[in-house]
């Protein structure tokens, strides 16, 4: 069955910083920080500055992964702007965090596959949060 392509399209991805620790002998711990800043380039384009940081402060965890990468979005210009947001941000970072997980999977070479995928997580409350703090979302209901 054809599918139809979707109105946000990943056009480039600069990985500005990619730090990936592993240790075989390590304890399985799974603590993630995970931030996000959204914003329109100078061209036009849509960005995701995403700031992951995997077991970051934990004692002799397996594996350890410091991540800072822009996500430059291409989306269908006739939606509206808030339309525009709304699917950079929900959609947009559901797509960098699944590419952020890749490129861990990828770097490890020593871990056996189950340790060194990241876990899959709720965007939603970190979305929300993100939301309340710039005072983009003042009430609960719009930001939904």
């Amino acid at each position: 069955m054809k599918v139809k392509l979707s109105q946000l399209q990943v056009e480039h991805v600069i990985i500005k910083r990619c730090k990936v620790e592993e240790n075989i002998e390590g304890t399985h711990k799974q603590n993630l920080d995970l931030d996000f800043e959204a914003g329109i380039t100078e061209d036009g384009m849509h960005i995701l500055a995403i700031k992951l940081a995997y077991n970051r402060s934990s004692k002799k965890p397996v594996l350890k992964a410091e991540i800072e990468a822009d996500f430059i979005f291409k989306i269908d210009p006739d939606l509206s702007e808030e339309q525009k947001v709304k699917l950079l941000v929900y959609n947009g970072l559901a797509m960098a965090y699944g590419m952020l997980r890749g490129i861990v999977f990828q770097k490890c070479c020593i871990l056996p596959p189950n340790l060194r995928v990241l876990p899959g997580v709720n965007l939603l409350p970190l979305i929300k949060e993100k939301l309340k703090q710039k005072n983009s979302c003042p009430s609960e209901e719009q930001c939904r």
